[in-house]
């Protein structure tokens, strides 16, 4: 029975054809006719420029934000953004602890009379940047895009419906079906899912995979925050790379069957998954739990 590997990218500019790295990669070690990829690709309802040129003024469309959804969307914004440089800075203190040769706690400050440093002095205004990812380079892109899914039910609606559209006629054949989910994707993954518990109850999936997710710090936004692991998928394994700042371990808040941390290929952490040579993720933690 031929398998079926489910992509589903993260926020930014994905486009036809964003898998083929990752089909390159992680399929190496798959075996799988080309046939076995099915890509999702939910972008397009995010681009609120086509979605204008598409339904008209912005007014008219079914997507435009009501004034209560922009207020919720600004302080959701604001909110996210600061979690996300908190996590970013108290990331790049544990790294330069773990890297202080005299095994002491490292002090903010010169290191010799402890004198504190202020936060303005140690970001990089020039480039509004807190650490290599290009999230923090582009916040309306990165984090404003998703907090309009977030507020937003009708976006919400129509960006989860590109994925289920590609696993509804998946459900009839019986194959097993494995969807392979990155950053914000997870979100749109896991609400999904949860969703086809009821629409398409005879959705089977033998894994799912959240790859450096950031379910952990919107669960508080979700339909359902219980955090538990949707009916119809047997195995849950979110794996998280060591240093990045929207991925994270799930546990406890969400009912992973497995919660890896792995070391990061490359200079980016959030994408390290998928870049080649990346063995222990693509081969054995994705393939491998595929093929067992």
């Amino acid at each position: 029975m031929e398998r079926r590997i489910v992509w589903v990218h993260g926020i930014g500019n994905a486009q036809p054809g964003y898998s083929q790295p990752w089909q390159a990669n992680i399929g190496a070690h798959l075996g799988l006719e080309s046939s076995s990829y099915v890509e999702v690709v939910w972008e397009p309802v995010m681009d609120r420029h086509q979605i204008v040129a598409t339904l008209g003024e912005e007014g008219d469309s079914p997507f435009a934000l009501s004034p209560q959804e922009q207020v919720a969307e600004e302080q959701v914004r604001l909110e996210l953004a600061m979690i996300l440089q908190a996590r970013d800075s108290a990331l790049r203190e544990a790294e330069s602890a773990i890297a202080e040769p005299s095994g002491e706690p490292r002090v903010l400050g010169d290191g010799a009379s402890g004198v504190p440093v202020e936060w303005s002095e140690v970001y990089e205004p020039e480039s509004g940047v807190l650490g290599p990812s290009s999230w923090l380079r582009w916040t309306d892109e990165y984090i404003g895009d998703f907090t309009r899914y977030l507020v937003s039910p009708s976006i919400r609606t129509a960006v989860k419906a590109e994925l289920k559209q590609a696993l509804i006629p998946l459900a009839p054949g019986g194959a097993p079906i494995s969807i392979v989910s990155h950053s914000w994707g997870t979100v749109v993954a896991y609400e999904s899912l949860l969703d086809l518990e009821v629409e398409l109850p005879t959705l089977r999936v033998a894994d799912f995979f959240t790859l450096g997710s950031p379910l952990w710090m919107v669960g508080w936004l979700l339909q359902d925050r219980s955090g538990r692991k949707p009916r119809q998928a047997a195995r849950w394994v979110n794996i998280a790379a060591k240093g990045d700042r929207i991925g994270s371990w799930l546990r406890p808040g969400f009912r992973v069957d497995k919660d890896y941390l792995v070391p990061a290929v490359g200079q980016d952490a959030h994408n390290s998954y998928f870049v080649e040579g990346n063995m222990l993720v693509q081969r054995d933690l994705i393939a491998g739990t595929i093929l067992s």
